[in-house]
């Protein structure tokens, strides 16, 4: 799967709630930084969405816009995300492993 469907799939899996397909899909070295927390190790980023999944009823992200580099193995996204009627502009950057896990998120809110 190529970095831009990769980017894709987190998003599907996120808005699912789905813990099993993100803990597949990411790097057990992982780190996630956003504008509140910096967390690292995929036990604590899975158990950080655990508690983001039982706070919010519903979960939407939709994508504006996406950015690949190829040679850096990120992709960044421009996106708008609705945790149940809370509205959030966020930019995220992912970065990928060889293997296309993913390694780091930092969500950048605007």
């Amino acid at each position: 799967m190529n970095l831009k469907n990769q980017a894709i799939n987190y998003f599907k899996i996120f808005c699912l709630k789905d813990l099993n397909g993100l803990e597949n899909i990411f790097d057990k070295k992982i780190s996630l930084i956003d504008w509140v927390v910096e967390i690292k190790g995929i036990k604590n980023v899975i158990r950080f969405n655990k508690k983001t999944f039982n706070k919010f009823k519903k979960i939407n992200v939709k994508i504006k816009e996406i950015f690949i580099n190829n040679k850096k193995r990120s992709v960044a996204c421009k996106i708008i995300i609705k945790l149940d009627k809370i509205e959030l502009k966020v930019v995220d950057i992912l970065y990928f492993s060889k293997k296309n896990k993913i390694v780091r998120i930092e969500a950048y809110k605007l």
